[in-house]
């Protein structure tokens, strides 16, 4: 099965520590703000051990719960762009699927996938009066810890940006 490929733009930006998200209440043409959902998020990121696909800016992950749960491999496409490749978990929901792992053995050659990053959090939807969805705000507060070699623990506030 071909896996579905879609164009993914995202801008990130530093904040202060104590930064907090500003409402998006006050965004114009938003009519409402879903709460988060309940359902947990929980997205695992692989790599090689020496982390070569991080070295060429790929995304190689699994994930759980929400809309969009399925493996997804991400790759530099241009300046804030990234093409996405999406293949659904299946029954072997812990396999990396072979048309995935195709797309990165130029990068890997063959070396050993392995769980790299562990993410967990929850979305909330923003809706505009029609009820058409503009876009998802993840949780403020996301964790991550590296499990090929407990290298770092980082925490970060994760803001994305709303298509308006």
């Amino acid at each position: 099965m071909a896996a579905t490929r879609v164009v993914e733009i995202e801008r990130k930006f530093d904040v202060e520590e104590e930064a907090l998200l500003p409402s998006p209440r006050d965004l114009p043409g938003v009519a409402r703000v879903d709460r988060p959902v309940e359902h947990r998020l929980e997205a695992e990121y692989f790599d090689t051990e020496d982390l070569r696909l991080a070295s060429a800016q790929i995304t190689l992950r699994r994930r759980t719960g929400g809309e969009d749960a399925g493996w997804h491999l991400k790759l530099p496409a241009g300046p804030d762009e990234r093409t996405e490749f999406r293949e659904p978990l299946g029954e072997q929901a812990d396999s990396i699927p072979d048309t995935l792992r195709g797309l990165v053995r130029v990068h890997t050659r063959d070396r050993a996938l392995v769980p790299v990053l562990r993410r967990l959090g929850a979305e909330a939807f923003v809706l505009g009066e029609n009820g058409f969805s503009y876009g998802r705000l993840h949780a403020l507060e996301q964790s991550a810890a590296l499990e090929a070699e407990a290298r770092f623990h980082r925490e970060w506030k994760k803001f994305p940006s709303v298509p308006l």
